[in-house]
């Protein structure tokens, strides 16, 4: 092999939650150069991909037909290639086909297991594939076609596989599941088997239906289920009612919740966590990006001089990591506070500072602007103390006025900008893709985490559509994290604010929009 040539990963992405993509799997997405994906990867995995990698989409017509020629042709041009497949590489004869055309071309590579979707989807629905008491082993099987067709155009033993004293398990059409209990009960098995089918295994969309090898085929039609689905059959699917906890509201009380995340690029993922975590789907729509000034002449200037000043004021976790990157590239460090007072806004913004080894002096108990002003009148005024303000270019204006109008000496400086975010991204959707969810119903909620969520939000979706904000919102759950949020929202769009944050922080909007689904039962 020549030394020059890159090699080809091939990684088991797991069965849709996110979190059961190996270490292995994460530690090459870190390093790779190039990460090949296609719809049926949950897209939140590429947050772990290398923020340099180019990213290949394969949805489009005859790309998978191709990616033998690609992975190939990536790796001869000295790449290092990390392809998510579904599942596990080889649980498919896909995978199987592009290992043996890897080997033909001589290119190096690499297989990294996944979490196999049959064991796992059983596992999250509280159903284990094998056990002492119920059954001797377990038996897995992936097919698209009919077990209809199966029995009658190949050797499939349904006899033996319905006389086997194992859990069975299947993937396969939704369509499939009746004539796949006709065949095992025509195979002996009796009709009073318990039987369950998963859809949506793992993720947000996870349901289950449970019955009998004799009634399974009428309950998932009766739960209208789609597409496909995995089907447990045995003992082991009466241990669901002792060990289900997956699609318990205690420990997903969001689960089958579709819930919109607009902050920033720059600061969503922590979000979307939460929110996953929870049992939501998280989408990612972000109302701007966060970028340096335009100019950054101002806030080197006022770097050069914060001796000068007796309080540095930070309203946002944005403004500590822009104004340290600049001081850095002024070869400073926190011993350049010395002789300077430190106000944050927030508890993330005050963490935010400790990871630069600066300790808030002010916290207000109101995580607003007026706050700040209500401390230092309280305390005896500010006459003739220097303030600097590093901030958004689109910050209000009212506590720069308001320091000054109480004698303080104020010098605002821009030390980032909120710009319209781009059309979208491989974690995030596009404006039309959210008008089209809008419009179907299938949003349940949206989080506006600022004034700015809430204008830029309105901006991207103006470039689509002329229906008013108001209006496509009207069916859905709006959160705002405070009163200056919620303000917005209703003076400028008049939209209907569903519920406002109690403190004014990440974490307080996440427990409120629980808590609200959990009243609305």
């Amino acid at each position: 092999m020549n030394k020059a040539q890159g090699k080809v990963y091939l990684i088991g992405a797991g069965p849709g939650d996110p979190g059961l993509l190996t270490v292995r799997g994460s530690e090459i997405l870190e390093t790779a150069d190039v990460v090949v994906y296609d719809r049926e990867v949950n897209p939140t995995l590429l947050r772990y991909a290398n923020p340099a990698a180019e990213l290949v989409n394969l949805n489009r017509p005859g790309a998978k037909q191709e990616i033998d020629l690609l992975l190939t042709k990536l790796a001869r041009a000295g790449k290092t290639v990390a392809q998510l497949i579904s599942s596990d590489p080889l649980a498919s004869a896909t995978g199987v086909l592009i290992v043996e055309a890897l080997q033909t071309n001589g290119v190096a590579f690499e297989i990294v297991p996944g979490v196999t979707k049959a064991a796992a989807v059983a596992a999250y629905a509280g159903m284990p594939v094998s056990h002492d008491d119920f059954a001797g082993g377990y038996l897995i099987m992936e097919t698209q076609a009919s077990p209809l067709e199966l029995a009658y155009q190949t050797d499939m033993d349904w006899r033996g596989i319905a006389e086997a004293n194992s859990t069975l398990v299947f993937q396969i059409g939704v369509k499939f599941v009746a004539d796949l209990a006709t065949q095992l009960m025509l195979g002996r098995k009796p009709p009073s088997t318990p039987a369950a089918v998963i859809h949506g295994g793992t993720t947000w969309q996870q349901k289950v239906v449970v019955g009998t090898l004799e009634t399974i085929g009428y309950d998932v039609r009766d739960a209208g289920f789609k597409g496909a689905v995995t089907v447990v059959i045995g003992e082991t699917v009466k241990l669901r009612e002792r060990l289900r906890w997956f699609d318990v509201a205690a420990n997903r009380p969001l689960l089958g919740k579709r819930i919109v995340v607009t902050r920033a690029r720059e600061q969503a993922s922590g979000l979307v966590a939460r929110l996953t975590g929870l049992g939501a789907d998280a989408i990612e729509f972000a109302a701007f990006k966060i970028v340096p000034p335009a100019d950054l002449a101002p806030l080197d200037a006022a770097i050069a001089q914060l001796h000068t000043y007796d309080w540095v004021i930070f309203t946002s976790v944005n403004g500590p990591e822009f104004f340290m990157q600049r001081l850095h590239a002024a070869h400073k460090d926190a011993r350049a506070f010395a002789n300077a007072k430190i106000c944050a806004i927030g508890p993330a913004t005050a963490a935010t500072l400790k990871q630069y080894n600066l300790q808030a002096d002010l916290i207000p108990s109101k995580f607003v602007a007026e706050s700040i002003l209500e401390s230092f009148a309280a305390s005896g005024g500010v006459a003739g103390i220097r303030f600097l303000l590093a901030r958004a270019d689109v910050a209000r204006e009212n506590l720069a006025d308001g320091l000054a109008a109480m004698g303080g000496i104020v010098n605002e400086v821009t030390a980032y900008r909120q710009v319209l975010a781009d059309e979208a991204g491989p974690t995030a959707i596009s404006a039309s893709q959210m008008l089209k969810l809008l419009e179907a119903g299938d949003i349940d909620a949206v989080l506006f985490t600022s004034s700015n969520t809430v204008r830029n939000f309105a901006k991207r979706l103006a470039t689509v559509t002329d229906t008013p904000l108001k209006e496509m919102l009207g069916q859905t759950v709006v959160a705002c994290i405070g009163p200056i949020t919620s303000a917005a929202g209703r003076d400028e769009y008049g939209l209907d604010v569903t519920l406002e944050a109690p403190e004014f922080t990440i974490e307080r909007l996440v427990e409120s929009l629980v808590e609200f689904f959990n009243k609305k039962g």
